[in-house]
């Protein structure tokens, strides 16, 4: 049934302005090659370069003429012609394929595997295929598939994702699972037949991740590779329905295929693949995954109702994640369905295409985060390469004059390419990154993308959710406020007060919440929050049985809350949960669908969730009129609040026909949540405190004074998180706070009253926030009212529409420009995002707490942050995001750098992942970014100096007939550059965060200043000493011949040797940097300590030579034979003179480049702020 062939081949161009290729084998009869283009766009943050979208496929077919030229050319230029084609491939495919399409190919299957310079070419599978059909596929007694036979199957693996030809659209498509192929209506939960199976199979292979080991002869360090592998190991055996049996069966996990309904015993188990959960419900653990420490409850997909639209139809994960059991994850526990059936899912992804499957390749095939510093470095390179070449012929030239032979000639020449573009370059760039991520591990942050350590580096803002992240995550409930009592200010009940009353004041305390009991643990999990308001009402919960629901209820039922301190003959003593509607992010609340027990017992609806959204769905005669100002009382002081409501649907008991409330259940069991959460009334508010993490105040602060941008963006209530703001420091006691509201509200400034404000035009509005002890008047508000109008006329601009303003007399704000604080609700942005896009500009340059924002919104914020809020000089900001690991997930992955604070080594969401539950990983993060982004930096122009110094010296050798020997060579780079290289990269970070800025890049003026300026000193002083030793009486000149070159002695390549070696020192030493991102140099003891054993060592060889060494190495006495006492000894303190002269130079160079480059940046930041915030408002700056 399989035939492989193995004559086809790919190669990857990656275009990025340069372009970086790989290679693959191409040769053998009639091949067919390919190209893959992956293009990577900057500009947008939604451009995956990993997507699938970026791929171009370009066919070759192998043209023999043209082969046959490249193979003679390839001869006559001594096969060096190879090594170009092993690193630029493309240039091999063009000057020996002929282009073709793709269609051609008809039995090309290509398979390959890409990480960033390599490519393997796989095999091709022959194979029965059958056409999937959906009206097929929804068929009860059908196989999955209808039996259309396809001989061949066109393929090729891309970091480990198949993707297949597709003959109608005539392209490669990834391959996707029954996710993508299928909606909930043909989403077939039947067992599978052989037929299917073996279909299914062949079509997306077996279900396993694997990591094959690099082997020992290739790669010493595997240390990684194989923790991950032990990592992905899932379970051996899974339970399966198959061949439509009753009784399931155990398979191994690698046979698994989607379409497989797998059934989840009681006990929990590991899951091995996505699974779309079709009967029962569970309780999972998917801290592995997401980082979420909370047990997560999922229920089967019988609970929602009928789709009516195509969009309801559709199976998404991400719309479904209720419902859906990741692979990787783990069932604690779980439950059949109140019918008695099994609790059964269906498989939709297997392998590769499952979250976990995502998780793995982004490790293993990390995105390039920092492709602006690599394309710097082959700038670099390509620049050394051009000055190698230079080298190369002014070495055969000077060689040719001394008449050597050929061979000599071209082994000397080689030699200077070696020296010029030095092959441990990228090893010397990474030690410092190694080391950072270890140091983070220590700490207990773990990255999954080392190359994120390094833009890190880079951010100047920090956007962090607020719940879990800047306070704590457990809560404790303040009180509860009832409505309908007007007293001033509210008065808030205690729980107990309240839960033992009964009513539906007490039942939708106690009973709307999504949490389940482990009868294994006798634990109850579920959201914090609702396990805070649950275990404060002292009611229970337990999981009802079937016997108990038949005895106790007239439906069934999935768990039993009660309480003991109410009398049994009350019918809210005992409620028994007839549905669930989880909390969404987009809805904002969530809802339970109850029975209550005894002859009058009705069922009803318990709804809980943010006051905004509670009150929309509320009768409006229920709602008290004063609830704005109660709702604005508590969340000014911080507290979080939620609303109340619920609503009677029917009696148990029909009391003219006495049918029985089962009957009724039937009829509201299958519509729609909105048919629930309609007309609902209102009950109340429950106040719960959320303090702020004692680390949060001053990380944040930390930030602030290191002049980042601090950005808060949660789905709280604005007033609430003005005020968390507040405490964290985000928002200072001196600045202008101005909410933006759509509409129809009021705009008003710091000194107007409600009474004298003024309607608004506009289609914004602002209004100045301030405290509620504030009694003071703003001293500036005649700018604040200033800029008020200017943040009007600006939205007029953009939208054609006038207002007016009231202000006050007063004088002018200096630092207005910095104190200016914009605040919006979700509906605001999305308002400002269709109606006023050209406002958002100074909306994300000013904006500052962004409340009542679901996880799209964090998303389109943080994109528009990177696209729209632009400095001065066109830079785009760089941010980083914090929070965790689930609702924040879109917003994790959209910038550049994603902190989730999680209990795991890794996650789908975020590069970095912290232990530590607190915001402080966030400037450890950064401190280690800039440190390691610094360390790179300074070993890269370390390298290039001590290549580019090593290279002068040997021209000015050749000069004479001579060069270093290998000795020399050896102890250069063997015994002083690479012990430099790796000490010089331990230094850790400094202590505290920095206003210096670090850019991700090479060629910057700073970087060549510093590069070309201590060049000039280096080869300025080798030239001086090259020149004062042939002045001295004991000199001679050297006798070149053909054996004398590299291995006799000469004064002049003695005393450059010697030279040279306090400069590979002392350079080191002057780029060896402290604060502000480095530690200081004498906390790095092992460095330290390595320059003064490798001075001492010098300073032994030039003053104290030993016989032994100096035979070995040729080197001559810098004396003359009569000279005795100081003049045995001047030429070699001489030496030591220039070196320490040649050290002070280097330093004031590095020195005076650091605060020039210093100056520079905060004059830059200073006037871009001034500069961005007339150019927002309109005005004309006034430097």
């Amino acid at each position: 049934m399989f035939k492989y062939f193995t004559d086809y081949g790919y190669v990857l161009e990656a275009v990025t302005g340069v372009c970086f290729h790989t290679f693959a084998n191409f040769y053998g009869p009639g091949r067919v090659g390919f190209i893959l283009q992956l293009a990577y766009q900057f500009t947008m943050i939604n451009c995956d370069p990993h997507c699938d979208d970026s791929l171009k496929i370009v066919g070759y077919r192998r043209n023999w003429f043209k082969t046959s030229i490249i193979w003679i050319a390839t001869a006559f230029s001594g096969f060096t012609l190879t090594l170009l084609f092993y690193w630029r491939q493309d240039y091999w495919i063009a000057l020996t394929h002929t282009k073709v399409k793709s269609s051609q190919a008809e039995n090309a299957s290509l398979g390959i595997d890409i990480s960033y310079v390599y490519v393997q070419c796989l095999t091709t599978n022959r194979v029965h295929l059958y056409k999937f059909s959906e009206e097929k596929h929804a068929s009860e007694t059908s196989p999955l598939c209808s039996v259309k036979y396809h001989k061949w199957v066109k393929f090729f693996f891309y970091q480990n994702l198949k993707y297949i030809w597709c003959n109608d659209k005539g392209t490669f498509l990834p391959l996707k699972g029954l996710d993508r192929q299928n909606t909930l209506e043909t989403l077939h939960t039947k067992p599978l037949t052989k037929d299917s199976v073996d279909y299914l199979l062949a079509l997306y292979g077996s279900n396993q991740i694997n990591i094959p080991l690099t082997p020992i002869f290739v790669k010493l360090f595997r240390e990684n590779e194989r923790q991950l592998r032990d990592k992905v190991k899932m379970a051996e055996t899974v339970l399966v329905l198959r061949d439509f049996e009753k009784r399931p069966r155990k398979i191994p996990s690698t046979d698994l295929v989607p379409g497989d309904v797998v059934c989840i015993p009681p006990y929990g188990c590991e899951l091995v693949a996505d699974m779309l959960l079709i009967s029962g419900s569970c309780t999972v653990n998917e801290a592995s995954l997401n980082g979420e420490s909370v047990p997560q409850a999922k229920s089967s997909i019988a609970e929602l109702p009928t789709p009516t639209t195509d969009e309801d139809r559709k199976i998404d994960i991400r719309r479904l994640s209720r419902h859906v059991l990741f692979s990787g994850t783990r069932v604690l526990q779980a439950r059949e369905s109140p019918d008695g059936h099994l609790v059964k899912a269906v498989v939709l992804r297997t392998g590769f295409l499952t979250v976990k499957g995502d998780l793995v390749r982004a490790i293993l095939h990390p995105k390039p985060l920092d492709i602006h510093f690599n394309l710097d470095s082959f700038r670099f390179l390509a620049i050394m390469a051009v000055i190698a070449i230079s080298g190369f012929i002014y070495t055969w030239v000077i060689l040719h004059q001394y008449r050597f032979g050929l061979g000599k000639m071209i082994r000397k020449s080689l030699d200077i390419l070696t020296i010029v573009v030095p092959p441990a370059l990228p090893s010397v760039m990474t030690t410092g990154l190694y080391l950072a991520q270890m140091r983070l591990k220590k700490q207990g942050i773990f990255c999954i993308n080392p190359s994120a350590i390094n833009v890190a580096g880079t951010l100047n803002t920090v956007v962090f959710d607020k719940t879990g992240t800047l306070t704590e995550e457990h809560m404790s409930v303040r009180g509860v406020w009832k409505s309908g009592l007007s007293c001033d200010p509210p008065q808030l009940y205690k729980m107990e007060q309240v839960a033992n009353i009964p009513g539906p004041l007490s039942a939708v305390l106690a009973a709307c919440h999504s949490l389940t009991f482990d009868l294994t643990t006798c634990k109850i999990f579920g959201d914090p929050l609702d396990r805070v308001i649950f275990i404060s009402t002292n009611w229970s919960l337990q999981e009802s049985s079937l016997e108990e629901a038949a005895s106790r209820f007239t439906s069934p039922i999935q768990a039993v809350i009660y309480n003991t301190k109410i009398e049994s003959t009350s019918p809210w003593q005992k409620l028994g949960v007839l549905r669930r509607f989880p909390f969404s992010p987009t809805a904002q609340r969530q809802s339970v669908v109850v029975e209550t027990v005894g002859s009058e017992g009705e069922i009803v609806v318990l709804s809980k969730g943010a006051p905004e959204a509670i009150v929309r769905h509320c009768d409006f005669q229920t709602v008290p009129k004063d609830f704005e100002n109660k709702l604005s009382y508590f969340a000014r002081r911080g507290h979080r609040v939620l609303a109340l409501a619920w609503k009677p649907i029917c009696r148990t008991t029909n009391s003219e026909s006495g049918e029985s409330g089962g009957v009724w259940v039937k009829i509201y069991q299958f519509q729609k949540r909105e048919d629930f959460e309609c007309d609902l009334r209102f009950l109340g508010l429950v106040v719960l405190d959320n303090p702020p993490k004692p680390e949060s105040e001053p990380t944040i602060s930390e930030l602030l004074n290191a002049n980042f941008r601090v950005i808060m963006a949660t789905g709280d209530n604005i007033l609430t998180s003005v005020s968390v703001a507040r405490q964290c420091g985000i928002i200072k006691a001196t600045d202008v706070v101005v909410q933006v509201t759509p509409s129809n509200n009021i705009v008003r400034t710091a000194s107007s009253s409600p009474s004298s404000s003024s309607p608004s035009s506009s289609l914004l509005t602002f209004e100045v926030l301030t405290t509620s002890d504030d009694s003071e008047k703003f001293e500036n508000s005649v700018w604040i009212g200033k800029i008020l109008e200017k943040l009007s006329q600006s939205v007029s601009h953009c939208i054609g529409s006038t207002v007016v303003v009231t202000v006050d007399s007063g004088e002018d704000s200096a630092g207005i420009s910095e104190s200016l604080r914009l605040v919006m609700t979700g509906t605001t942005w999305n308002f400002i995002r269709m109606h006023a896009p050209h406002f958002l500009s100074t909306v994300v340059s000013y904006g500052t707490v962004f409340a009542r924002f679901l996880p799209d919104d964090k998303t389109s914020l943080i994109v528009a942050l990177q696209t729209k809020g632009g400095d001065e000089d066109g830079a785009l900001r760089r941010v980083g995001m914090c929070g965790d690991g689930a609702n924040d997930c879109g917003a994790l992955k959209a910038a550049y750098i994603g902190v989730a604070l999680s209990d795991c080594e890794a996650s789908v969401a975020a590069p970095f992942t912290a232990r530590q539950q607190n915001i402080l990983c966030v400037a450890n993060i950064l401190k280690e970014g800039r440190c390691s982004l610094s360390t790179a930096i300074g070993s890269f122009k370390y390298m290039v100096l001590y290549s580019f110094t090593q290279f002068f010296t040997v021209l000015l050798l050749y000069n004479i007939g001579n060069t270093l020997t290998d000795p020399e060579y050896l102890i250069i780079d063997l015994f002083i550059v690479a012990p430099l290289c790796v000490t010089y990269a331990v230094s850790r970070p400094w202590e505290k965060l920095e206003a210096s800025t670090i850019p991700l890049r090479l060629m910057t003026p700073s970087n060549l200043a510093s590069v070309f300026l201590q060049l000039f000193l280096a080869v300025a002083t080798q030239i001086v000493i090259f020149i004062g030793v042939q002045h001295q009486s004991w000199w001679s000149a050297f006798e070149p011949t053909e054996h004398s070159l590299d291995s006799a002695g000469s004064y002049e390549t003695t005393s450059l040797f010697y030279f040279s070696c306090f400069q590979y020192i002392f350079m080191c030493v002057a780029l060896a940097k402290g604060p502000p991102f480095r530690d200081r140099i004498y906390r790095n003891r092992i460095f330290l300590l390595n320059v003064i054993i490798l001075v001492n060592f010098t300073l032994g060889l030039l003053i104290f030579p030993t016989k032994p060494l100096s035979e070995w190495a040729k080197l001559l006495p810098l004396y003359g034979p009569n000279d005795v006492g100081f003049r045995k000894n001047a030429f070699s303190i001489a030496i030591i003179a220039m070196a320490f002269l040649h050290f002070m130079m280097a330093i004031a160079v590095e020195t005076i480049i650091d605060r020039k480059s210093d100056d520079y940046s905060r004059h830059s930041v200073a006037n871009c702020s001034l500069t961005r915030l007339c150019r927002d408002l309109r005005v004309r700056p006034h430097f």
